[in-house]
């Protein structure tokens, strides 16, 4: 049997051209072969840009774990004041990705506040040092156009509050100023005896057509139309804290350790009164509770007290590391401990107060705050992070090259987030 290699005209073949032909045939496949990885990833891409960004409310599905565009990211299964809770029904985010920034001076000497009515964002800038000027500013949350700013040369106390087509603005030396939320036209504006000097705190709170605030020692309700006051109610207690809105009623806090609600009108309806070596420092209503908190500093410890907003009757105590910003969000209550450095967040069951997980954070990682917008629990530092209210998990990070300190706000059907270099818009 001959062994040489023939072609079809039976004359000897040529090694160099069979071997350009298995050299053809080697790149083809290989080609083929690239082919096939690009058309691979390029559907695994749109895998994932068309897996939804929300769960809808009532669904089944749980939120996918991963550290989202953070490669650097803590690993899913590691185990941190909004002023505004508002949810327009469509669900929890699983995912956040930026769909406008509107960028901001990152050398300004300011500290930024923010909270929403729902359509726009209302971010107030309180300058500290330098040239810059305290400055209170709207965006629409759809968009990120930025609608007004008005300017406060005399500087700004607190957070902006938003509602009923207004933003109330507490300014430095005592004025509450009242702004139509479209257009940032000043609507009124009157002077307090005691000014609001609260740096992180919103100036009052609405119930109805009426802005209740606290001066001094007393409590006031003004018209949210005219400004002109309404209600007016003296304690003898010669503090007291900024009402809280509790259903129909109003929850106030004194200096003293005493709480109760009053009415509409300003009237009790009901009184507590804590032990004077344990007087709360704050409360926050967190639906039909009303949660009350104390710091121990002796032993670096939180204690908090549940009560009925519409009886005051004590539902429950509980202790914790130092912590604060109390949220409720599916049925648990969400607080940031700070004992370390690092800032962790604890669950409780709203109805126990039993602990039901601790969300440790990374060494390296901070958290600056956490809020709940769109039913989503968030927490904001140098990351963005989305945490499953019932486990405590990560279920979304996103890094940030320049911090926050204040908490996002749903805006527009957007998450609006202040960093000190932008305002971003997150879907």
């Amino acid at each position: 049997m001959d062994t040489n290699a023939t072609n079809t005209t039976g004359t000897p073949a040529d090694p160099l051209q069979t071997t350009a032909r298995h050299s053809k045939r080697w790149l083809w496949l290989l080609m083929g072969a690239v082919a096939i990885l690009l058309l691979a990833a390029g559907g695994w891409w749109a895998y994932q840009a068309s897996q939804p960004h929300r769960q809808a409310l009532g669904s089944a599905q749980s939120a996918p774990s991963g550290t989202g565009t953070n490669p650097n990211a803590p690993a899913a299964d590691v185990l941190t004041v909004s002023h505004t809770s508002s949810n327009d029904g469509k669900g929890a985010w699983l995912r956040l990705d930026q769909a406008w920034k509107v960028p901001l001076n990152q050398n300004a000497m300011v500290n930024y506040l923010q909270t929403s009515d729902g359509q726009r964002a209302f971010v107030t800038a309180s300058a500290f040092g330098g040239n810059d000027v305290s400055a209170l500013r709207a965006y629409d949350g759809t968009s990120g156009k930025k609608l007004w700013e008005v300017p406060f040369g005399g500087g700004v106390h607190g957070a902006p509050l938003a509602g009923n087509g207004l933003v109330i603005q507490a300014a430095a030396g005592g004025d509450f100023v009242a702004m139509e939320a479209t257009t940032g036209h000043e609507r009124w504006r009157f002077h307090a005896d005691k000014p609001f000097i609260d740096n992180l705190e919103v100036p009052g709170t609405f119930l109805g057509d009426v802005f209740y605030y606290a001066d001094g020692s007393a409590v006031n309700g003004v018209d949210i139309h005219t400004g002109k006051q309404l209600y007016h109610s003296v304690s003898k207690y010669l503090s007291l804290e900024n009402p809280r809105t509790a259903g129909d009623h109003l929850v106030v806090l004194s200096d003293f350790g005493t709480m109760f609600g009053l009415s509409k009108d300003l009237k009790p309806l009901w009184g507590y009164t804590f032990p004077q070596d344990s007087a709360p420092h704050d409360v926050t209503v967190l639906g039909a509770i009303a949660l009350v908190h104390r710091i121990q500093n002796s032993d670096n410890q939180s204690v908090w007290w549940a009560f009925d907003v519409n009886t005051g009757k004590q539902l429950w105590t509980t202790t914790t590391e130092r912590a604060n910003q109390p949220l409720l969000v599916d049925g648990v209550i969400a607080v940031m401990g700070y004992a370390t450095s690092h800032h962790s967040v604890i669950g409780l069951d709203h109805t126990t107060g039993k602990q039901l997980w601790v969300q440790q954070a990374k060494d390296g990682f901070e958290r600056e705050k956490i809020t709940v917008a769109d039913g989503t629990l968030l927490s904001v530092g140098h990351h963005l992070q989305i945490l499953d209210p019932k486990t405590g998990k990560v279920t979304f990070d996103r890094a940030f090259t320049f911090g926050s300190s204040t908490a996002p706000v749903a805006a527009g059907g957007h998450i609006v987030a202040t960093f000190s270099d932008a305002v971003y818009g997150l879907q």
